[in-house]
């Protein structure tokens, strides 16, 4: 699938449906014409989406940055990775990107593909491919067919599929704590080794 073809594709907010370092999913720019779009797509109501994004950089100006440093110190050893982060929303994210609690969440994927859309379109609205209230698609032939039909494009290349059946593990960081929401391709007890190795490490120095 031609690149620029997909990056013309989201810049005149069309959602296509893409692998990615975990499942298949529903990709778009982040902007309130694609949120409404997916919400029709996944036939569901205001719930917000997760935001791919390009950097640590890119999204700061969205989030509340944790107090505690080793927290973000933590999820940047993870990133780019299959970890999706929720984290308090600022004031300048939109409001469609934010939840009723005030949050936002985001990801780094690991995923050539995605990396270079990411590198024009820093952010993308992402959710994965499947209908609300049905099972997560995680190989194509789970994806249901309205689905397909009613995307704009399918990224289908054999160098780009999909490289894990098993969805992102899910923090909460928005409390200034690491809370885990739902383990998943990264195990939590990991997450918490690294914080952990970082906090003595910042004491004996």
């Amino acid at each position: 699938m031609n690149k620029n073809y997909i990056q013309n594709l989201i810049m005149n907010n069309k959602v296509i449906l893409a692998p990615s370092d975990t499942v298949w999913g529903l990709c778009g720019a982040m902007n309130r014409e694609v949120f409404d779009e997916l919400n029709r797509l996944k036939v569901r109501n205001e719930k917000p989406y997760l935001i791919l994004a390009q950097s640590i950089e890119v999204i700061q100006p969205f989030i509340e940055i944790p107090s505690n440093e080793l927290i973000l110190k933590t999820v940047s050893l993870f990133w780019p990775g299959p970890l999706t982060v929720i984290f308090k929303a600022s004031t300048q994210a939109p409001a469609y990107s934010v939840s009723k609690e005030g949050t936002i969440a985001f990801r780094i994927p690991r995923h050539d593909f995605l990396q270079e859309i990411l590198k024009s379109i820093p952010l993308l609205f992402s959710t994965s491919a499947n209908i609300t209230g049905t099972p997560v698609a995680s190989l194509w032939n789970d994806i249901d067919p309205l689905l397909i039909s009613g995307v704009a494009a399918t990224v289908v290349d054999d160098q780009n599929r999909v490289q894990s059946i098993v969805p992102s593990t899910i923090i909460d960081v928005s409390q200034g704590v690491i809370k885990l929401v739902r383990e998943g391709a990264i195990r939590f007890e990991e997450i918490e080794k690294v914080f952990m190795e970082l906090k003595k490490s910042e004491k004996n120095t």
